[in-house]
Formats: structure tokens, sequence, C-alpha cells
């Protein structure tokens, strides 16, 4: 939920999820850097799923804020292509 350029409010996201239609699937994208998810705690390091909120586009209609489970490494736990990942350095209470 959290992004870089205006922490945890989330009517300003700036990812979007893109439904194609084709496959029946969503596809993530955060165009700008302002977007990126950020203060995730360890996500970076040891999760193999994440919780992104995006804005849901369907066709030309934005249907504002969804939730969606991603996967973000293989059973090996190498990270998935399209996936990048890093760590913002230490966080308080953790």
């Amino acid at each position: 939920m959290t992004e870089i350029g205006h922490g945890s409010n989330v009517q300003s996201l700036l990812t979007f999820a893109h439904y194609n239609h084709e496959d029946r699937s969503f596809i993530l994208n955060t165009p700008h850097e302002h977007g990126m998810k950020f203060w995730i705690g360890n996500l970076a390091k040891t999760a193999n799923w994440g919780v992104c909120f995006a804005n849901l586009i369907i066709g030309d209609k934005n249907h504002g804020i969804h939730i969606f489970l991603v996967k973000i490494r293989d059973s090996k736990g190498s990270i998935l292509p399209g996936i990048n990942l890093g760590d913002c350095g230490p966080k308080l209470g953790i």
C-alpha cells in the first residue's frame, strides 16, 4: 500500500492493475518512481508473496483501489521476472 511519493494515502496510489481479457489475468504496473512500494518490512529479503494495493483498470474505466496477492519468488527463492526488489534499510519497530 505504501508508496514513496505519498506514504499511506491510499486514494493517491500510482500503481495500476490492468485486466487482460485475453488470458483473464492482471498486469500490475507502477509507471512512476513516486509509486514505488516502500517500507514493506522484510518483503525484499524473505517473502515469496506480497499484497499489492492498486487501481483496477478494466478497459478504459478505473474501478478504484483493489487488493492483489502477488507471487514474487519461485519455489527456490529466486525473484520472478518483472519483479524488482530492494531494501530501504532498517525500520523502527522491526
